[in-house]
């Protein structure tokens, strides 16, 4: 069964409070960890889910995911 989609995204979507929430414990566990790839991955976690919530704060309307946003384009260590 699909999501039942409204004019700000999908009806069951977690609030912005949620997401802040979120962020707040990705970065809580970015700050324990040494420099490295776990350190820099969680500090994309942060971001991307502050770039959520400030979507949903904002009134968007479709929420999309991260690596389709325009600020997005850096380099995520993808191999061709």
């Amino acid at each position: 069964m699909e999501p039942e989609l409204t004019l700000r995204g999908c009806k069951d979507m977690h609030s912005a409070k949620y997401y802040r929430k979120q962020a707040e414990h990705a970065q809580k566990l970015a700050d324990l960890s040494p420099a490295g790839a776990f350190h820099e991955a969680m500090e994309r976690i942060v971001e991307d889910y502050n770039d959520v919530a400030e979507d949903l704060e904002t009134g968007a309307v479709e929420i999309r995911h991260p690596e389709m946003l325009p600020q997005r384009n850096r380099d995520r260590n993808v191999v061709d």
